[in-house]
């Protein structure tokens, strides 16, 4: 069976820097936890073209998902807003606004991406919009160019929701580091893992702060430490009839632990390694596929430079007689997300959304990850070609 994704871990480093970690008297939330929001920080500064001032604050937490809730807390969004967010994403894109009182204003997607339409945004922004949303579908870049201008123009806060695109970029300019917020997933089956686990990213310090103590209980843990050094049990809240440290603001329990940010960092030794064999798998689909779009009822979707490669997806004729025809040939297939207005809890009504509407039977996800081999990639290959001949 050639499987559509499969965890991808620096196995033995893992193992070693583990065995060092549980020698010591740490696994929650401590030193590797920096250390791994300083080397995500790092490099997403690298490429920052656009944006030379621009220092990138790290927050590292327990889920791409807990990233979002805090980005939609920190943007101000409030009960009864209005917040334009893509149909096609995982519904952890919308959930969290949800949990606010939010409400998620599904925006149409480009047919040639899959990704958000900006043409679509503008039209739906209201009185009560305050915020859009944007997901790099697959790890192909959104257009931020308009995105960000349409935003400007209208005074709206911008999230990006990285979960899928981490490495990926825009114009030079890593993704993630375009909005006011932007998220990563460190979920099993992503770029880079850390078992589960996120990070959100800030534009200035101020945001940071403030998310590291929502998402520890509302603690300045910082702060705590710092005003607990004389006392003897240490992180007392409480000494000698008097306060040690506060908590003014309601706050969650969100943080990233040592286990998972030891992972991480492991994991985050071979990212460059990891993009360049999804970029190569990605290249061999496109070159061998490419011939298939005349006359086969097979597409391809719009090439862009900087695609992190998280999804490899085309378009078919029928992607319930591709799936089946497929599967019968060891090769596991999905449409790994559908538009997110089906669902019950975000109205369970299909919208009127005519590129949306043009797709849903027809993008389907091909396996790529790096747990494959080039022969597997031919095989998916051939079973496509065949399925085209049928």
């Amino acid at each position: 069976m050639v499987d559509l994704f499969r965890p991808y871990l620096n196995t033995q480093l893992i193992k070693e820097e583990l065995s060092k970690l549980f020698d010591g008297k740490t696994i929650g939330e401590g030193p590797r936890v920096k250390e791994f929001e300083e080397k995500v920080a790092n490099y997403l500064g690298q490429i920052n073209l656009a944006m030379a001032s621009f220092k990138v604050h790290t927050v590292a937490v327990n889920s791409g998902t807990s990233a979002l809730h805090l980005a939609y807390i920190l943007a101000g969004i409030k009960k009864d807003d209005e917040v334009i967010v893509p149909v096609l994403t995982c519904t952890a894109t919308n959930h969290p606004l949800l949990w606010l009182g939010a409400k998620p204003i599904f925006a149409d997607i480009e047919p040639d991406t899959l990704c958000i339409s900006a043409d679509d945004i503008e039209s739906k922004i209201t009185a009560k919009t305050t915020a859009i949303v944007v997901m790099h579908n697959g790890g192909h870049p959104c257009d931020m160019r308009r995105i960000m201008d349409i935003a400007e123009r209208n005074n709206l806060k911008v999230i990006e929701d990285c979960a899928q695109a981490f490495g990926g970029e825009y114009d030079g300019q890593k993704l993630g580091t375009f909005g006011d917020f932007g998220i990563f997933s460190f979920q099993a089956i992503k770029h880079v893992t850390t078992g589960d686990g996120g990070m959100l990213i800030c534009r200035n310090e101020g945001d940071a702060k403030r998310a590291k103590k929502l998402r520890w209980y509302g603690i300045d843990r910082d702060l705590r430490r710092e005003r607990n050094t004389l006392i003897p049990d240490k992180f007392n809240p409480f000494w000698q009839r008097a306060m040690t440290f506060d908590v003014e603001e309601t706050g969650f329990k969100m943080h990233m632990n040592d286990i998972a940010a030891t992972i991480g960092l492991c994991n985050f030794e071979k990212i460059n390694e990891i993009l360049n064999q999804r970029k190569l798998f990605a290249n061999i689909y496109r070159k061998e596929l490419t011939i298939l779009e005349s006359g086969f009822n097979i597409k391809l979707l719009e090439e862009q430079p900087g695609h992190a490669n998280w999804l490899f997806q085309i378009l078919v004729d029928n992607v319930y007689k591709f799936q089946e025809f497929i599967s019968l040939r060891g090769i596991e297939t999905n449409q790994v997300q559908i538009r997110n207005d089906y669902y019950k809890i975000f109205g369970g009504e299909k919208l009127n959304l005519p590129n949306m509407n043009s797709v849903e039977t027809k993008y389907v996800s091909l396996p790529i990850h790096n747990n494959l081999s080039e022969e597997d990639i031919y095989s998916v290959v051939d079973a496509v070609k065949e399925y085209a001949q049928t």
